[in-house]
C-alpha cells in the first residue's frame, strides 16, 4: 500500500461506496475481493463486509456465530441485520433473535425483516426479538402476520425504536374496528416514545393501528397513497402529533375500473376522476395537523399505468393538469396554508412528471406561486420528462395528462 498512487483517504471512499452497493451479492464478492488485495485495504474492506449482514436461510445464522465466537471483534462491527428467507412466505422456524446472536451483537443498530410469515414463530416471539434493546430503525416489509396485535407489540418491544419503515403486511385475523381501538389504547409508559420517523407505503386494506406507534413521530413519510389507503386513521394520527416537521407524500394516481364492473354508473364516472378522490383525501390531511413546528410538506405525483389492446403500457394520470393543479394548490388546500399551524410552511415541493417542454419545473413553480400566495414561503419544483414521441419499449408517455 505504501506504493500506492492514491491516498489511503480516496481508496477508504471506493471501499465505502462499494458498501453500499445494493446487491448482496456484489457487494459480497467485491469487498472480499478487495480485503485481500493488501494489508492497508483490509481494515476498511472488513469494516464494509460486517457493517450489513444479511441471513437467507436458518443455516446461515449458525454459520456466522460460528465466525464471531472464533473471532469475537467481528461482531462489534455489525451495524445492521438484514434477514429475508430464500423460502418467502414457506419457510420453517428462523431463529432471528438466537440468543447468542442477540448477546453478541452488540453494536447492531438497524434490523430488516422482509417475507415472513409470522406463524412460523412462537406467539410472542416479538418478546425475544426486544432483546435487541438498541436498535434505532426497523424495516419490516412483506410479511404475514397472524393479527394486528403482533406488528404493535413487534414495534412496541424495541424501547429505543427512532426509525420505522413498513408496508405490503397481511394479517391472517381480521381486527373489527373496536379491536384495533382497544390495541391503540393499551399503551406502556415508554412504547414508542422515541419513535420520530416513521415511514409508511402500500398499506392497502391495512386496519386502523397507525395510532398504536406513538405521538412523537417528527418526520413522517407516506408512499403509494392511493383511494384504498386507511386515510382517516392516518389523519387521526397526524392530528396527535404535535412536533409534526415533515410530512412526505407519494400520491398514486389510480386507473379507472374495468368497463365491464358491475359498479353503477354515477360511480365509475366517480372512479373516472381519481384526482379529485385525492384531492379530499389532501384536504383532510391538511386539515388535520395541529403541529406549530410544521416545515415542509413534499407531494410527488405518480401516474398509473394501463394496457392497451396492442400490449402498450400506457403512464397516464388520468386526468389533466388543471386537476392536478387543484388538488395540489385549489381553494381547500389555499385555506387549509392560511390558517391555523400552517401559516409557518416553509417549504412546498412538488414532483412529477411531464411529456410537455412547455410545462417544466419553472412553469410549475410559477403556477402554484400564483395560486397559493405567500404560503408557503418557498416552493420548488422536480419534473421528470418524457417525450411523448420517444419509444421506450412497451411504455408510452403519450397519454399522460388527458388533453
Amino acid at each position: 500500500m505504501d506504493e500506492s498512487r492514491l491516498p489511503l483517504e480516496l481508496c477508504e471512499f471506493i471501499l465505502d461506496a462499494s458498501g453500499c452497493e445494493f446487491y448482496v451479492r456484489l457487494r459480497y464478492d467485491t469487498l472480499r475481493a478487495c480485503a485481500l488485495t493488501c494489508k492497508g485495504w483490509h481494515p476498511r474492506s472488513r469494516y464494509n463486509l460486517l457493517h450489513r449482514v444479511s441471513f437467507r436461510r436458518p443455516q446461515q445464522i449458525a454459520r456466522f456465530l460460528s465466525t464471531i465466537t472464533s473471532n469475537p471483534a467481528l461482531a462489534d462491527l455489525v451495524h445492521e441485520l438484514h434477514v429475508t428467507p430464500a423460502d418467502a412466505h414457506r419457510h420453517g422456524f428462523f431463529p432471528i433473535a438466537n440468543p447468542q446472536l442477540v448477546t453478541k451483537l452488540r453494536n447492531m443498530r438497524h434490523l430488516a425483516l422482509r417475507q415472513f410469515n409470522w406463524d412460523t414463530f412462537p406467539p410472542i416471539y416479538y418478546v425475544f426479538v426486544g432483546k435487541f434493546n438498541l436498535v434505532s430503525n426497523l424495516q419490516i416489509s412483506n410479511i404475514m402476520f397472524h393479527s394486528p396485535r403482533d406488528l404493535v407489540h413487534l414495534v412496541r418491544y424495541l424501547p429505543k425504536l427512532n426509525e420505522l419503515s413498513c408496508g405490503v403486511l397481511q394479517f391472517q385475523v381480521s381486527y373489527t374496528p373496536e379491536d384495533c381501538e382497544n390495541l391503540c389504547a393499551i399503551r406502556e409508559s415508554s412504547a414508542c416514545n422515541d419513535l420520530y420517523a416513521l415511514t409508511l407505503w402500500n398499506l392497502t386494506d391495512f386496519p386502523p393501528i397507525i395510532r398504536a406507534f406513538g405521538t412523537n413521530v417528527v418526520d413522517m413519510n407516506l408512499q403509494e397513497l392511493d383511494t384504498s389507503w386507511p386515510w382517516e386513521d392516518t389523519c387521526a394520527s397526524v392530528t396527535r402529533y404535535r412536533y409534526l416537521r415533515s410530512i412526505s407524500l407519494s400520491l398514486t394516481v389510480n386507473g379507472s375500473p374495468d368497463a365491464r364492473s358491475p359498479t353503477p354508473t354515477a360511480a365509475i364516472e366517480k372512479k373516472r376522476e381519481p384526482l379529485v378522490l385525492l384531492k379530499g383525501h389532501f384536504r383532510s390531511l391538511l386539515r388535520s395537523i395541529r403541529s406549530d413546528y410544521m416545515h415542509t410538506i413534499s407531494i410527488q405525483l405518480s401516474p398509473s399505468m394501463e394496457r392497451s389492446a396492442g400490449g402498450t403500457w400506457h403512464i397516464t394520470y388520468h386526468g389533466t393538469r388543471a386537476l392536478a393543479l387543484d388538488l395540489i394548490c385549489g381553494q381547500e388546500v389555499r385555506d387549509a396554508l392560511n390558517s391555523g399551524p400552517l401559516v409557518n410552511l416553509a417549504l412546498l415541493y412538488v414532483h412529477v412528471q411531464e411529456n410537455s417542454l412547455t410545462h417544466d419545473a419553472e412553469w410549475w413553480c410559477k403556477t402554484l406561486r400564483e395560486r397559493l400566495g405567500p404560503v408557503p414561503r418557498e416552493i420548488r419544483a422536480h419534473v421528470d420528462y418524457y417525450a411523448p414521441d420517444i419509444p421506450r419499449g412497451i411504455y408510452s408517455y403519450e397519454q399522460l395528462w388527458v388533453t
